[in-house]
């Protein structure tokens, strides 16, 4: 019984001494890279981000909670037509007629925020217009690749195949027989990719 506890005592011994004589680890500390100039030009397409938008800072807490009060509240509202932000100083609540007692409290509730909250109406009720943009992409397959309500409630933004129109105005509208009762705004979209795996 004591043979073996020597045995294993002299292992540990062992690999004690050769582990304090090691070396320890060495660490090679290298400069950070210098800060990254400006984005080439022609690297973005045109009518995207500026450049200086891609590093843009978060929205702040503030307004995110804003954001999600606001939706808790009008989100399900047909009137309701957004929130749109302008270079984060400003926050716009688009809203259809006159806006709810509820509404105009919560805007006031951020009156010393370091943003202004202002409502400003739209010209159709934002429900409408997505009730029509969903009929008009139902309706025209092939045709209408995708639609949405404008952010300003102005009409409808319609997406058409470049297959069938390569700069779409409102003569190729009529010539497709696109038609509503509310203002469209074409533009060339390609038809949605199937997402596969």
């Amino acid at each position: 019984m004591l043979l073996p506890l020597a045995g294993v005592v002299l292992v540990v011994t062992g690999c004690a001494d050769r582990a304090s004589t090691a070396a320890p680890p060495s660490v090679s500390l290298q400069p950070m890279p210098p800060a990254p100039g400006p984005l080439p030009h022609g690297l973005l397409p045109e009518g995207s981000l500026a450049p200086e938008e891609l590093g843009a800072e978060p929205a702040p807490y503030e307004q995110s909670a804003l954001n999600e009060r606001l939706h808790a509240l009008v989100g399900g509202s047909p009137d309701f037509g957004g929130l749109d932000a302008r270079d984060r100083a400003v926050l716009v609540v688009r809203w259809f007629g006159d806006p709810p007692a509820e509404l105009l409290a919560l805007v006031d509730e951020y009156a010393d925020a370091p943003f202004d909250v202002r409502v400003e109406p739209t010209t159709f009720r934002p429900g409408d217009l997505a009730d029509e943009a969903r009929r008009l992409l139902q309706d025209h397959p092939g045709v209408v690749t995708g639609t949405f309500p404008r952010t300003t409630g102005d009409g409808i933004g319609v997406g058409i195949d470049p297959s069938v129109a390569t700069d779409p105005d409102r003569a190729d509208l009529d010539r497709l027989g696109v038609t509503s009762r509310f203002p469209l705004f074409p533009e060339p979209i390609g038809r949605p990719v199937p997402a596969t795996g």
